[in-house]
Parts: structure tokens; sequence; C-alpha cells
């Protein structure tokens, strides 16, 4: 059986042989670059298991030089970079990877997009002509035959819509072109057949979206002429329907999200709304996975943490899942930085009887946290110390928190080393996998102590350790304020 896979490796690497540069790909890594083929064999790390479940895609550029391949993944209406190659001396070009599921991949050569539908087991040939188009030749699957129907159909007007170099179109060419198309659309859907029902549907859903995304595109970017209202056209009255954004559909597609704020930028315009808050788009989405993702891109266009902060608490809870929360963590990461005299980034962590307490809700006392886990011996050995500083200032205007970073599973540990150990103060417990406090304060070691002032200031995120005097001294001196 191992022989069998073997040479159906090899005959495939023999239908690769006039290929100059291939990579190959697993479902979330770079697994090797190919120059030559003698390296294959070689360096090829991959399981025989794996034979069947590739997809792979190949064709050449027909420009002079040599140039870059981009080949991308859509995530939740947004495209993720999987990998990058060179065009070989013939402009040959390869990737071989696992799809984790089917669905839609683009390429990106100088700067122009170009649209696959790949399944476990495709192949794709696609070759990119001197004048920027893509052809398929020779062999392909029926989903991407039909795919590139659209695509052609639609050529001109997805051309003038999204690419500006050299484009001179204005709404006074591009109206009447996008209503023809717009006729022929339909009689276009009805023809697809793939074979694949499931396929089909998707495709019909995508040429509808990407009539309004070409159309919007066109409408809000640069031209030397914009249309005035009596220059509208039918199709403005098509473009929003609440249909649009029941369904997470639009996720699926590499400008899914891009579109998604095309519509509410349509939406504010013809309303005349473009200063009104987020919620004001929010209730136009009824769908709460499309409402989520929106709310997550508006935060990552946010520039200050004190905007990441008032988004957060007006519009966190918006965010689903806990990839999600953690792409939210991440931005506030980026944006907070930690810096002598200015405001804390805020965390809200439970306590061993589960009553979750804030960072905030302290202002008006000198803080110390204490960064810890049950694991870290030199955090043990401070304890001692902390303890005794606690009892020197009982009474004084200080509050201590211990912040346990212990692995959701050590829970239990974390628990009854506070009895054991008799810990002072406030413990909480905020775990690797939710632990905001290590993300915004950048947090890689422990112990770690920091001290926050009566306003709710950063003094210090590397606050002398209690075994040291100058801890102490700190406390006094901002107490003494």
């Amino acid at each position: 059986m191992k022989i069998m896979k073997e040479m159906k490796i090899m005959k495939k690497m023999k239908e690769m042989k006039e290929m100059r540069w291939m990579k190959i790909v697993g479902m979330k890594k770079l697994l090797f670059s190919l120059f030559s083929f003698s390296s294959i064999f070689s360096f090829l790390p991959f399981s025989f298991a794996q034979v069947g479940q590739y997809a792979e895609i190949r064709g050449r550029v027909q420009l002079e030089n040599s140039v870059e391949v981009k080949l991308f993944a859509v995530e939740n209406g947004a495209v993720q970079l999987m990998s990058t190659t060179q065009t070989g001396p013939n402009g040959s070009y390869g990737f071989l990877f696992v799809p984790a599921t089917g669905g839609f991949y683009t390429m990106e050569i100088n700067r122009r997009e170009f649209l696959l539908y790949l399944q476990a087991g495709d192949k794709a040939n696609l070759d990119i002509l001197n004048d920027g188009r893509a052809v398929l030749i020779g062999d392909n699957t029926k989903e991407n035959n039909e795919l590139y129907k659209w695509q052609e159909a639609s050529e001109v007007i997805r051309t003038k819509a999204l690419v500006m170099d050299g484009n001179i179109s204005t709404f006074e060419d591009f109206f009447p072109e996008f209503e023809e198309l717009a006729e022929k659309t339909e009689s276009i859907k009805q023809s697809i057949n793939s074979g694949n029902p499931e396929f089909d549907n998707l495709l019909r859903t995508k040429m509808d979206y990407d009539m309004d995304e070409w159309f919007l595109s066109f409408l809000y970017s640069p031209r030397t002429k914009h249309p005035e209202k009596s220059d509208q056209i039918p199709y403005y009255n098509t473009i929003l329907s609440e249909k649009k954004f029941a369904s997470d559909d639009v996720l699926r597609f590499p400008g899914g999200i891009r579109t998604l704020r095309l519509y509410l930028m349509f939406n504010r315009m013809q309303n005349e709304t473009a200063n009104l808050p987020v919620s004001y788009d929010l209730t136009y989405i009824s769908h709460p996975v499309l409402k989520s993702e929106y709310v997550l891109t508006v935060m990552k266009g946010l520039k200050s943490y004190d905007k990441y902060e008032e988004y957060t608490r007006l519009y966190g809870d918006y965010l689903l899942t806990p990839e999600q929360k953690k792409q939210a963590k991440v931005i506030g990461s980026k944006l907070y930085q930690a810096t002598q005299g200015k405001a804390a980034a805020d965390f809200s962590y439970p306590d061993p009887e589960g009553t979750v307490h804030s960072l905030s809700e302290y202002q008006g006392s000198v803080i110390v946290v204490d960064v810890w886990a049950t694991w870290c011996g030199p955090c043990r050995k401070q304890f001692p110390f902390l303890k005794k500083l606690e009892k020197k200032l009982q009474g004084k205007d200080v509050v201590f928190i211990g912040i346990s970073i212990d692995d959701e599973k050590d829970k239990q540990k974390w628990k009854s080393m506070i009895q054991s150990e008799a810990l002072p103060g406030l413990q909480l417990f905020a775990g690797k996998k939710d632990s905001k406090i290590t993300i915004d304060y950048k947090i890689n070691a422990i112990p770690r102590y920091l001290v926050f002032d009566k306003k709710g200031n950063l003094v210090s995120d590397h606050a002398p350790r209690p075994d040291s005097s100058d801890l102490e001294e700190m406390l006094e001196k901002e107490l003494a304020k």
C-alpha cells in the first residue's frame, strides 16, 4: 500500500515537471519551497496519508519579468495570506495545499486579484494574460468553469470598479454598461449547472453581492466626475434590503467585510446620517455573526486606546466567539502603551467564589498587583515578603490584588495555594486563555508587580519586588500625595 502511495506521488510530480516554482503549503503553514523536483523527494515533509487531499493550482503569468504570486484563503469575509512564490523563467507558478474546507481562494499578482473555488483533490489551471485577464486552460473543475463564465461576463465592470491603474471611467460610461450586465445576470444564474448544487447556489448568491460591491466601489472611488441625484439609475433602489443582512453568506466571499461596510456607508449617505455612532449601523444588521464581525472590523480601525476602551464598553457584548474576543484584546494591546502617569488598562477577573472584580473598582486607593502562578518558584519566594508588607501597611489606603495566570486545569490548585499560603488581599484568576493583563502590560515573565495611583494611573508596570524596600517606598510616596 505504501509503495502504491509513493508511486502516486511520483506520478503527480512527473505531471508537474515543467513547473519551475511551486510552493507546498499545509493547512496552516508553509511546508517547503521547491526550486527543482530533485528536492521534492528529499525534503517534502507531508504524510503519505494526505495523498489525494491536496488541491493544486498552476499556470503561467504572461509577463516579461518574474513576478510575485500570493495565495490567500478566505476567513470571515477577508483574505488571509497562505503563501507566496515567484514565477519561473517561463512565467510558471504553482501551489499545492490541503484545503481546510471547500471554498473560495484568491491569488494576487501585480495588485490584481484572481478567484478560484477549490476542494480537496481539485486541480485548477489558470493563466494570467499580459493584459491582466485570467483564463482557465486545460482541465479544470466544473465549479471553476461555471465561476469563470461569470468572471468573463463581468470582466469590464469588475475592472472599472476595482482597478484604478489608468482607469478614467466615470458614471457616464459605467452606468449603461452596468445596467447591461444587470440584465444578463439572471440568465447567467439560470444557466449555472456544475453538478454541485451547494456551489451553484453559493455562486448565485455571490453574483448578487458582486454586483452591489462593484457598483458601490465605483461610487466611492476617486473619479473625475461623480453622479448627482438626478443621474441615479434604478439600481440604487435595489441595493439595501433586509435579506442582505439576515444571513452571513457574504462572509464566505473574499470581499465580504468590505461589501458589508459599503452597504452601511451607502445607507448613511442616502439617509444623510454620516455622523451617527456605530449603533446606528447595527440596527440595520439582523444576523448576529455579521454584527460581531462588523464591530471587530470597526475596532481594527481605531487609533487610540481611549477609543478602544469606549468601543469595548459600548459594543464588546456583540463579540460572540473566543477568537473574536482574542482579536479584540490584541487590538487593544497594540493601542495601549503602558506609560507612567497615564490611565491604566482595566481588567476584570473572578475571585475563588466566582465574583468578578475590576481594577477600576478600586480607583481612589493605591493598588499593588502581583501577577503569579502556582508553578512559579520565584513567585512563591516573594509571598512572605508580600504578607509582611501588607501587614505593615494595614489601615492605609492600599489594595493588594493577586492575579493568577495558571492554566484552567490548575484552578483548584490555585484555590488551595491561596489557603495554604494565607495569601493577602484580593486573589483573582486570569488564566492563560483570558489573560488580558498579560497582553496589555506585555507580561512575558513572572513574578511581575504593577503599581497604580489613586487616580487610576499607572505608576510602574515593572515595580520592585516585595523583598526590596523600594516597593514600600514607592507605595508610601503615592499614599502621601
